[in-house]
């Protein structure tokens, strides 16, 4: 019996084109938005990786990245010390030197008004402000000229508030340095001496405390009583024991390796807050929303990167030679605008006005009124052994001073004049210009222009 063929057609393969399938609207809308997804995240994770990076350097390079790393940085005392900080920010919690507008018109050094040329009197009117003032603040000031001036000073810091409190036991102590200033500055205006640089002795001693703190902005507390000091001289001769003992008061500067721990201490105390700013701590920051997206487009990573960068260049341009350091920091300055022009936060920083050179000039400026105050020391120590001025100040070292200090600005010497009636100890300033010895004027000392960074006695 034979097979029928089955009526079924046999299975051939099916070669008839299929339909193409069709690009849907919608489908092109999810690529886009896959698209503008992946940039926030692609650009999140690499401004993190960088930032990683970043910190993993600075912790191999032994630099503080964390708050309760800022005590290697700054050494606590041993609780059984006597810490002569505690003290000062004692006295400093029991007053503010609260002046009117009027008074601080007419009052020098803690105010608007001008001292009177070397060797004047101050005026009765800056005299009878000054008695009340001191009136006023006598337990605190009492406090202060009693207090032992052990050589062992350690502001007790609470860095986990990173940069939230501003440092209230700086500013403690700088109120301590302008009341004591001012008391120096009536005692020389009424001929005691002795009084006098009892009280700026002290001033000295707590400015320079201020200035070994690792912060940016401590190294301006001795300027005042730098002031005092050079009117004071010119109001009269003090001995070799009381030059002796301000050269003392006044120490050796560490810059540029005090502004060198500011800049490093900063930067780990300002790191938490580039990564997590808290709008309440200042309302110019955005709201939490704003942050928040901020933070999710890794713009505030990029923000921490930008600001680890310059600080190191600027660490780096600090350690330069004396004559080359200034440039450095401008042209670092000049790209650091260019990166933060529409940051957030770097802008609350104040980053974006004139990068951070200014720190560096302060710290330089400041450096420089230093030793022209050490320099006018020893020419006064010299001239009271002597009978008269030094040629140069080479004939200064080393019985008065170890070596002739170099000028922060440009490297050579400090420059020195003989006037008729005394002398002139100058640096060039930040102009780089040599002019002279012309001191700035009242309220210009922190300002570029045509003048040098002077302490001048005349009698």
């Amino acid at each position: 019996m034979t097979d029928t063929p089955s009526d079924a057609p046999a299975s051939m393969p099916d070669d008839s084109p299929r339909p193409r399938r069709r690009i849907r609207i919608w489908h092109v809308a999810v690529i886009a938005l896959l698209a503008i997804a992946a940039v926030p995240v692609g650009l999140r994770v690499y401004w993190q990786v960088q930032l990683r990076q970043r910190i993993k350097a600075l912790a191999a390079a032994g630099y503080p990245i964390r708050a309760e790393q800022m005590d290697a940085l700054y050494p606590l005392l041993d609780p059984d010390q006597e810490n002569l900080a505690d003290s000062i920010v004692a006295a400093g919690s029991l007053f503010e030197l609260d002046l009117s507008h009027e008074e601080r018109e007419v009052v020098p050094v803690i105010g608007q008004g001008e001292l009177p040329p070397l060797g004047v009197a101050l005026s009765a009117e800056a005299r009878g402000i000054l008695a009340r003032l001191l009136d006023d603040h006598q337990i605190p000031l009492d406090h202060l000229l009693r207090m032992s001036l052990v050589p062992r000073c350690r502001y007790r810091f609470d860095w986990s508030e990173g940069i939230k409190d501003g440092f209230p036991e700086l500013g403690a102590a700088r109120r301590c340095v302008s009341l004591l200033s001012v008391a120096a500055l009536s005692a020389f205006d009424e001929g005691d001496s002795e009084q006098a640089l009892d009280a700026l002795i002290r001033a000295l001693v707590i400015g320079r405390s201020v200035s070994e703190a690792p912060v940016m902005w401590g190294r301006h507390s001795l300027n005042r009583a730098l002031k005092v000091l050079e009117w004071g001289l010119g109001r009269g001769p003090l001995t070799e024991e009381q030059l002796a003992r301000l050269n003392e008061a006044l120490g050796q500067d560490d810059c540029p390796e005090s502004l060198v721990r500011g800049m490093v201490g900063w930067r780990c105390l300002v790191l938490p807050f580039l990564q997590y700013p808290d709008p309440g701590e200042d309302r110019d920051l955005p709201p939490d929303m704003i942050l928040d997206l901020y933070r999710v487009f890794g713009l505030a990573a990029r923000e921490t990167v930008i600001y680890i960068d310059a600080i190191e260049s600027y660490i780096q341009a600090a350690r330069l030679p004396l004559n080359e350091w200034q440039a450095a920091a401008q042209a670092i300055d000049a790209q650091v605008r260019t990166q933060v022009g529409w940051c957030l936060q770097l802008r609350y920083l104040g980053v974006e006005d004139s990068g951070l050179s200014h720190s560096l000039i302060h710290g330089f400026t400041s450096r420089a009124k230093g030793d022209t105050a050490r320099t006018a020391l020893a020419l006064e120590r010299y001239r009271l052994a002597k009978g008269r001025l030094p040629e140069t100040l080479a004939d200064l070292v080393p019985e008065y001073l170890e070596s002739v200090p170099l000028d922060p600005f440009d490297g050579a010497a400090l420059r020195y004049q003989m006037l008729a009636q005394g002398f002139a100890v100058y640096s060039i300033g930040r102009n780089g210009w040599d002019d002279g010895g012309t001191p700035p004027t009242s309220g210009h000392e922190w300002r570029q222009g045509n003048w040098d960074i002077t302490f001048t006695i005349e009698r």
